[in-house]
């Protein structure tokens, strides 16, 4: 796992930074480890921050990747997602994810993206 998981310091939420260089079966480690965090501390909202992630999933991974964020945390866990203006099919994955029981938004603001995760 490349990307940096920690708990913020006012613990409201989870931290992830993704790494410039996670894939697919880096963020599916990364949602694994924000799952044991969650059943540890009772934290279920999370900030992920992939502006310097330069893996970009496909259609068929984006929806691959909803199913398993679904299965592995049963739409328990917010996720705010921290993102650059160019990312592709966001608006697509936020479809399935939402389908799927599970709470994702895109921002890209780091403000935003905490008010609307703690809100």
């Amino acid at each position: 796992m490349l990307d940096q998981i920690s708990i913020s310091d006012c613990k409201k939420y989870i931290q992830v930074i993704c790494d410039k260089k996670s894939g697919i079966n880096d963020l599916k480690q990364t949602v694994q480890h924000v799952m044991s965090l969650y059943k540890v501390n009772g934290i279920d909202k999370v900030y992920i921050d992939e502006r310097d992630r330069a893996y970009t999933p496909s259609t068929v991974e984006h929806l691959q990747i909803a199913t398993f964020l679904s299965e592995t945390t049963s739409g328990l866990i917010t996720f705010s997602v921290l993102i650059n203006e160019q990312v592709s099919n966001r608006d697509f994955f936020k479809t399935a994810a939402s389908l799927r029981g599970c709470s994702v938004a895109y921002f890209n603001e780091r403000s935003s993206a905490l008010s609307w995760l703690m809100s």
